[in-house]
């Protein structure tokens, strides 16, 4: 795993071919992103940043936001076209994009299982679905908004497998407000 990265230092660059649609780029001069580094597809609180994402495509009208999964290709390419998905969704089942950008693994799994705020937004969370969880079931999410110069302008990463990053932030990151 990479160190953790800052606001200002260069995105580490790459091109990926999406579950569907055209390949994307991220790093050097390029368009503004942001990159959402959820689990896999079966978690309830992937799924509920993911549909909101979705929603809010609109606004986000203008910022390349690639999301990434832990999922196979082959779980992803039944997952997008139910959900009707408009924005990429790349795969990383080898986790080498997570370790590009320092997207660790929550080190107090078993605590962070027990922990009531988290369990508590569980109910809600579950509203937008569960599907077959599968291994690595203790990734952190994260969150990186990429300037068009490719510098970082926002970094995030969970401090457990219950947090998720807020898109309203990522948003005025991306359009400099």
């Amino acid at each position: 795993m990479s160190e953790a990265l800052r606001p200002g230092d260069p995105a580490p660059p790459f091109q990926i071919q999406p579950v569907f649609g055209l390949p994307v780029r991220v790093g050097g001069a390029g368009p503004r992103s942001i990159l959402v580094f959820l689990r896999g597809l079966g978690s309830p609180s992937t799924r509920k940043m993911l549909s909101e994402i979705q929603a809010r495509h609109q606004e986000l009208d203008g910022i390349q936001v690639v999301q990434f999964t832990t999922s196979t290709l082959e779980l992803a390419q039944d997952y997008v076209p139910r959900n009707h998905m408009l924005l990429p969704l790349v795969t990383d089942a080898e986790l080498r994009h997570y370790a590009a950008y320092g997207v660790g693994r929550d080190r107090g799994f078993m605590k962070t299982l027990l922990d009531l705020p988290g369990l508590a937004s569980m109910p809600a969370r579950l509203a937008f679905g569960l599907g077959a969880h599968h291994p690595p079931y203790d990734q952190l999410p994260a969150a990186f908004v990429v300037g068009a110069d490719g510098g970082l302008r926002y970094c995030w990463t969970g401090r457990s497998i219950w947090d998720l990053p807020d898109l309203d932030v990522l948003i005025a990151a991306a359009l400099d407000r």
